[in-house]
């Protein structure tokens, strides 16, 4: 068990103070509501009940919950149990457990796991193929992150009309194809290529994340039919992107189909991995790893390593291995 000292909001500061008490056990009130958390903001979590109400709820209190030792006891699209009080705030109670999930080193705190989302089917890793540059390394972290959660990767790249037809990008994505990676290639600005993948977000719990900039947003507002994003432009000094969303928020599409949406990520370090697992994540090695004439080979500096030949010869591709290399040094 721990405390957590909850963050303080203007609305209800005398509520704000209270400190939350986690334990792994313990039973839930008969008068408890049961809804999945949409939003949070601050120390607001709104949670959505069966029946499509919405409510603000807080942390206070004590809340039974496996995840004391996450930086966030809570995230979108966890299940939870809520009591409402007089004035209808309700005060959270337990967090059920996670069947998946999608998560990074936090930030703030590289000792801890912050989930970025819970209990979804799919994850669309969201990148631009310009404005910012397509970042592979990048993309490889998520797609492990994915698989680490048990979450459907999907990886969608906009931006494909600031690219020539001969892009190195398609040769690039040709790989995650090959690797059984679903691969969509769009153009919110031109709605080129959008009716495809909303097909294959249909009746599924999914998360968009992915870098600032890409066009996330804009990519939301255009299936949705509506602006719930603002958009913003591209940081010209930097290239990179500047945040559009500013908290998590899950959109409901039909009554089977929804999307959680994240602010857009600048730092993704992946929690709880082993340096020697790393290879396991990289399909295109697989076949070359009982070739190495060392069980335990790194593929970094031992000789007779497979895939240091299968990398010169062309039969894996060089960007590939360097991004296996970076994660190593990380």
């Amino acid at each position: 068990m721990k405390y957590e000292q909850a963050k303080q909001t203007p609305i209800r500061k005398t509520r704000a103070n209270r400190l939350t008490l986690v334990k792994t056990t313990g039973e839930v009130p008969d008068e408890a509501n049961y809804g999945k958390v949409c939003s949070i903001v601050g120390n607001k979590v709104i949670v959505e009940t069966t029946d499509k109400k919405e409510y603000e709820c807080v942390l206070t209190g004590t809340v039974i919950s496996d995840n004391s030792n996450l930086a966030n006891i809570i995230a979108a699209g966890d299940n939870v149990w809520f009591l409402l009080e007089e004035n209808s705030l309700g005060s959270i109670v337990k967090v059920e457990n996670r069947e998946t999930f999608f998560s990074r080193k936090d930030p703030s705190n590289t000792n801890k796991e912050q989930i970025l989302a819970a209990n979804i089917d799919n994850v669309v890793i969201f990148f631009a193929a310009d404005e910012p540059l397509f970042n592979p390394k990048l993309v490889d972290r998520f797609l492990i992150a994915a698989t680490l959660g048990e979450v459907k990767p999907i990886l969608c790249v906009n931006k494909i009309d600031l690219i020539e037809d001969d892009s190195y990008i398609y040769d690039y994505l040709e790989i995650y194809k090959n690797n059984g990676i679903e691969v969509f290639t769009i153009s919110v600005l031109e709605n080129k290529g959008i009716e495809l993948i909303k097909k294959c977000l249909v009746g599924a719990e999914n998360l968009i994340t992915g870098p600032s900039g890409a066009g996330k947003s804009s990519f939301l507002n255009l299936i949705l039919g509506y602006e719930a994003q603002m958009v913003r432009e591209i940081s010209y000094r930097t290239n990179k992107g500047m945040h559009t969303t500013s908290f998590s928020r899950r959109y409901v599409l039909d009554n089977q189909t929804a999307i959680i949406d994240t602010p857009g990520l600048r730092e993704f370090g992946l929690w709880d991995m082993q340096k020697e697992d790393f290879r396991l994540f990289f399909p295109d090695f697989i076949k070359y790893l009982n070739k190495c004439r060392f069980p335990s080979c790194t593929h970094t500096h031992e000789p007779d390593c497979a895939v240091k030949e299968a990398v010169e010869s062309n039969e894996v591709d060089y960007e590939r291995y360097e991004s296996y290399i970076s994660l190593l040094e990380d």
